[in-house]
């Protein structure tokens, strides 16, 4: 099983070339994501319709909440388990990992605790997320 992040959903969803071309090689059923990438995407979405300045950011924002909720609907969302509770409760005494946000080691437990790879699909651009994904894995 492939887990894409949300940087990597996000630039899928948007039509990255890179990103479209590499996906386009992966069996579809073994691409998934999590409820925390879902979460992480609903949220901003809610965000962009709320603080919209006029009517014309308001329309473009719902269309591209839209948008997302059916991207959302058409990918299989992992959920948080027992075991990647456990996982999770484990990597964020490491003091190494303390630099990491919240979201990314949910994201992380659970493609732990599935065995899944995440970031092996796709690598992102995102500075935040770079580096990353080895320091738990070790």
């Amino acid at each position: 099983m492939f887990l894409l992040d949300t940087d990597t959903l996000s630039l899928l969803h948007a039509g990255n070339p890179n990103v479209t071309a590499k996906a386009n090689r992966v069996d579809p059923s073994e691409v998934a994501t999590t409820i925390i990438t879902r979460i992480e995407i609903l949220r901003a979405r809610f965000d962009f319709v709320l603080k919209a300045m006029d009517g014309n950011q308001i329309q473009r924002a719902q269309k591209w909440l839209e948008k997302s909720d059916d991207l959302l609907r058409k990918i299989q969302i992992v959920p948080l388990d027992p075991a990647s509770a456990e996982i999770f409760d484990r990597v964020r005494e490491v003091r190494k990992l303390r630099k990491i946000g919240r979201a990314d080691l949910l994201i992380a437990s659970i493609a732990l605790s599935r065995r899944a790879t995440l970031g092996g699909l796709i690598s992102t651009t995102s500075r935040s997320s770079k580096g990353r994904s080895p320091i738990l894995c070790r």
